[in-house]
């Protein structure tokens, strides 16, 4: 899937709780700021985000990037669950299916994206459907991931 846009460092894993800090490394992809604003460019750059609530128009797409990121933790019963979903449903895996809820618990800003908004490292807390999806995820392992909220979740 190309470079990775995300490192990630599973912080905290509880029932059906999955919490990711994010920390953006792509100056290209400010896909927490997309989400915080609704907005892929022209976002006030000068005064980086206070951590908010994700607005409704993107909860969506929120819960898309939240599988996406926890589908390239690897294998895990997460991902064997929309795979199973992908194949058995002729509508495909949706992250509406698997993801509950998204929330920002934190925000810090690191450096400027190239499209006037800011990377930041940011804790994700994830609410899963079934605490099951939950189980195959390790406090302390890091990952890269690649992800964006643009609506679209890939397996592979």
């Amino acid at each position: 899937m190309g470079s990775d846009y995300q490192r990630i460092k599973i912080s905290e894993v509880a029932d059906d709780l999955i919490v990711l800090e994010v920390t953006e490394c792509h100056p290209d992809m400010a896909a927490v700021d997309w989400l915080l604003t609704g907005k892929t460019r022209g976002v006030d750059a000068g005064t980086p985000l206070a951590p908010g609530p994700i607005p409704a128009a993107m909860a969506s797409r929120a819960r898309t990037f939240a599988a996406q990121l926890l589908t390239e933790y690897g294998d895990s019963d997460f991902k064997a669950a929309a795979e199973r979903q992908s194949n058995e449903d002729e509508g495909g895996h949706q992250a509406d299916r698997f993801i509950a809820d998204v929330a920002v618990r934190a925000l810090e800003p690191l450096v400027r994206a190239n499209d006037s908004g800011w990377l930041y490292r940011a804790t994700l807390a994830i609410r899963v459907v079934d605490p099951v999806l939950a189980r195959s995820f390790q406090v302390g392992d890091p990952y890269v991931a690649r992800a964006c909220p643009n609506g679209e979740w890939y397996l592979d």
